[in-house]
């Protein structure tokens, strides 16, 4: 395993991805944080050692059920991506004792393919028509991610008051509705992303794109070795696949 050292928020230790103390690189400031790679060689996509809470591989999302391709609840991007991220959190680190906490980051194009078929099944067009759930997502790209903010300073890494839950499809989840503490809280997240590369997606405060996108939509599960060739069968939509090659995504897209 290689890895790339970053600098973690506060003294606070980053939790998800690789828990083992021996995969984490010691910096500056007592904190632990690291790039580790390889996710998956082919793909480019390393994963991001941060607090994360991956929904998609779990049945805690708005589907019900665990999405195809989400084999490991683990939080993959482009290394330039991640190595963005891991700035942003640094910098809120210091300047105000907050961290980041991933939702989703990397989706293979399966999972995304799921999204929308889950939609029309059940009645739920609007919400493809509304923008709330793409067609072609940039997270396919492997440089978009989905977080909230936490404080590292206090046991557990508690989220702050955002407003709403992650994937709440309401109007009350644009970035800019709301108020007082709320308000600051999403502002607070915008300007430490956006200063370090990335845009937000004005519907939905946890949604982060890269002014930098990968090149082409990604097909690859997450937590799948390319050169498993025995061993038991994986999960369904946990089989490798070759990148596909679906229209360009839509540059301001959703979940």
């Amino acid at each position: 395993m290689t890895r790339i050292p970053a600098p973690m928020a506060g003294a606070g230790r980053a939790r998800g991805g690789f828990a083992a103390a021996a995969c984490l690189a010691a910096v500056a400031g007592g904190g632990q944080a690291a790039i580790a790679a390889p996710a998956d060689a082919r793909a480019g996509l390393v994963e991001v050692d941060l607090d994360s809470d991956i929904r998609y591989a779990t049945r805690r999302n708005f589907t019900g059920r665990a999405l195809p391709g989400y084999c490991e609840p683990k939080p993959l991007l482009l290394r330039s991506a991640a190595r963005r991220l891991l700035a942003a959190h640094a910098e809120l680190g210091r300047t105000s004792g907050l961290g980041l906490k991933v939702f989703d980051a990397y989706r293979p194009v399966r999972a995304t393919r799921a999204m929308v078929r889950w939609a029309e099944r059940t009645g739920n067009r609007r919400l493809l028509d509304g923008g709330y759930i793409a067609r072609r997502s940039n997270h396919n790209l492997g440089t978009t991610v989905d977080l909230t903010l936490v404080d590292v300073s206090r046991e557990g890494h508690p989220e702050l008051d955002m407003g709403t839950r992650f994937d709440a499809f309401t109007p009350r989840s644009a970035t800019l509705d709301a108020t007082g503490t709320v308000l600051r809280n999403r502002l607070i997240l915008k300007r430490a992303m956006e200063g370090h590369g990335f845009r937000n997606y004005a519907r939905e405060w946890w949604h982060y794109d890269s002014r930098r996108p990968g090149p082409r939509p990604l097909d690859v599960p997450i937590g799948v070795s390319p050169r498993r060739s025995a061993g038991p069968r994986p999960p369904a939509g946990c089989r490798t696949a070759a990148p596909p090659r679906p229209p360009p995504p839509v540059r301001e897209s959703g979940t």
